[in-house]
Formats: C-alpha cells, sequence, structure tokens
C-alpha cells in the first residue's frame, strides 16, 4: 500500500474519530447489568418536593457555584430524578437520572458510600444521540 494511500486512511479515520468526539456512552454504560435500579434513598429527599422538571433548558441554567453539589438541595429545586441506578463496584459510579421528554438525560454522578455521601460529583447533560450537551463539575 502506498504512502499517500495510508495518509488518507489514516485522515479518514482520524475525522470520523473527531466527529463522534461529543458522543458519551451514557446510555449504553446505564443499560449495563452491572446497574440496578433503586428508589432514591429517604435521606436525600428535602421535606418539600416540587414537580419534577421536564425542560432541559432549566437544568442547563445549573450553576454549580450559586447552587452547590448538595444532592438534597439539587431534588428541591429540580423534583425527584426518574431513576436512581447503583452499582456493586465500589469503584464505581451511581447515578441519578433525570430522564426528560426531549429526549434529553440530565445526571448527577453520585460517589460511595451513600446514602451518607450527601453531595454528587459533577452533573451531566446529555442528548438523546448521546452527545454532550453540558458537563458541570
Amino acid at each position: 500500500m502506498s504512502v499517500p494511500r495510508i495518509l488518507a486512511i489514516l485522515f479518514f479515520c482520524i475525522t470520523a474519530a473527531l466527529a463522534d468526539s461529543d458522543k458519551t456512552t451514557l446510555r449504553k454504560i446505564w443499560a449495563s447489568s452491572r446497574y440496578t435500579t433503586n428508589s432514591v434513598p429517604a435521606a436525600w429527599r428535602p421535606a418539600k418536593i416540587p414537580a419534577t422538571v421536564s425542560d432541559v433548558r432549566v437544568f442547563e441554567r445549573f450553576s454549580l457555584h450559586a447552587e452547590g453539589l448538595s444532592i438534597t438541595n439539587f431534588i428541591a429545586k429540580y423534583g425527584l430524578p426518574h431513576r436512581y441506578l447503583m452499582t456493586k463496584r465500589e469503584d464505581d459510579w451511581d447515578y441519578l437520572i433525570y430522564d426528560l421528554p426531549s429526549g434529553h438525560a440530565v445526571a448527577l454522578y453520585v460517589p460511595k458510600p451513600k446514602p451518607a455521601a450527601w453531595t454528587f460529583g459533577a452533573c451531566v447533560i446529555i442528548a438523546s444521540d448521546d452527545s454532550l450537551v453540558r458537563l458541570i463539575k
């Protein structure tokens, strides 16, 4: 195979990889058998829980600096998440997930151990095609 042909193939491979660089594998991870769905622990539920927010634009305005990393405060503002995914692996994250009608998903990365962990590690917003909309950490 000639050098120009190898360079052309390499160029197309790199271009294809970069075109999908904003894609996540979160939905695939969440669907894996290593996660089970559980109810949100009572320790994370505020006294008053509003209706769950369904508009991705409301979540996009979340400010880590202004609102902090409190799971209870997040739920008090945005409502109960639709899913709480837990894994038995101690070296992996659990997730609180809001599945929005638009196809977007908003997920909080929840560290172990829980429910003693009152804070989350990051918040991610992904589109229906798994592309990253916003990562807040």
